[in-house]
């Protein structure tokens, strides 16, 4: 057994007053993650700083590649450590751990086990007692050549390799896509070949206004409960709920004496995961509190336009709460778009837009 600081070397991160030097968005060559402590991997990035803009002493601080970054204080998030893929600087309540030279060749598996028994010993830390200074680092572990045999057999993936849209998704979700997919497969059957010079530019500032009123009939829902209804999970038709999940859909049921909404109809949550907005592919029935939009006679949408409102629909989700819905006011969301001579919106435009994105093939395949 060996103490931690045995085995790493041990550097604080920095105290950072002038925030403005940190943004939510990555714009440069040089900008270097900037995390934080957190419970979730998900959740420790706040934005990101230019190297050119660190002072001598932060360059010192800079955290290599695949370091261990533990959580020295923060409500509910300290002695949480993860392996973070990239080079990043930590504030002042995150240390970061890199292996001593003698170890300098330590494995990905190592380090990820490493990193997790580190949070499994949060336990011996509270309040009043958190893992600073040198008291996380007097902990005992076994020594790179003392771990279990698993350790060094299982099977990782090359975080490096993982495309930006996976991250996007959180660092857990990109490495169950490696664990669980053929790249290959999955890149021939979806990515499709975009043109970097062919995608659209969305300048919303030049854009026109139209309420959801405007573009669509707004149809209230069913009003179904799933408890009163009868489960099919064979044939049965989708049953929509408030759930900003899985497309809306929590079962299947069985058809009642009312047909259900024809599939590529929009159906968006008054409550619950309010605003949470679907494109439908197939027939459903609605829970109560859901708002279903179809497509005024006179407008012609693909479904990859409707994605896009839908995205729209969403953004406003910060004017509602618990205590209010979005049942009155719906009808009154503006969404932009661009628009022809005639003032009518074009929906071509969007259309092409959304099938010049990367991925896009997916999309075109609901379509």
């Amino acid at each position: 057994m060996k103490k931690l600081e045995e085995i790493f070397n041990k550097i604080d991160g920095v105290f950072i007053q002038d925030t403005s030097i940190i943004r939510k968005e990555k714009e440069f060559d040089d900008d270097i993650p900037f995390l934080r402590p957190s419970k979730s991997m998900d959740n420790l990035l706040v934005g990101f700083v230019r190297k050119c803009d660190m002072p001598k002493e932060w360059l010192k601080k800079l955290a290599p590649a695949f370091s261990i970054i533990v959580g020295k204080d923060g409500e509910g998030s300290h002695s949480y450590s993860y392996v973070y893929p990239y080079e990043f600087l930590g504030n002042s309540n995150t240390m970061f751990l890199v292996p001593k030279d003698e170890y300098a060749n330590m494995s990905l598996n190592q380090r990820l086990w490493y990193a997790q028994a580190i949070s499994f010993n949060r336990y011996r830390f509270s309040y009043g007692n958190k893992p600073k200074k040198d008291r996380m680092m007097k902990i005992e572990f076994p020594g790179p050549n003392e771990l279990p045999g698993y350790v060094n057999k299982k099977h990782m993936p090359d975080v490096s390799e993982i495309p930006e849209c996976f991250l996007e998704d959180g660092y857990d979700k990109a490495c169950w896509y490696l664990d669980n997919i053929d790249m290959s497969v999955f890149e021939n059957q979806y990515k499709g070949n975009p043109d970097a010079n062919k995608i659209k530019k969305l300048e919303f500032n030049t854009w026109k206004e139209y309420t959801l009123e405007q573009l669509f009939v707004l149809h209230q829902g069913n009003g179904y409960e799933l408890i009163r209804m009868e489960e099919d999970t064979e044939s049965g038709i989708n049953f929509v709920s408030r759930t900003s999940k899985n497309n809306g859909v929590v079962a299947k049921v069985k058809k009642t004496l009312e047909e259900p909404f024809p599939k590529g109809l929009i159906t968006v949550a008054l409550g619950g995961s309010v605003l949470s907005s679907f494109v439908q592919d197939k027939p459903f029935y609605t829970a109560y509190h859901l708002m279903v939009l179809e497509p005024r006679n006179e407008y012609k949408m693909t479904n990859l336009v409707k994605m896009f409102i839908c995205t729209q629909i969403e953004a406003n989700k910060y004017k509602y709460s618990y205590g209010r819905q979005a049942n009155r006011t719906l009808k009154d969301i503006i969404v932009k778009l661009p628009y022809k001579e005639n003032e009518e919106p074009n929906f071509e435009y969007i259309d092409d837009f959304m099938n010049s994105l990367n991925y896009s093939k997916a999309m075109r395949e609901v379509n």
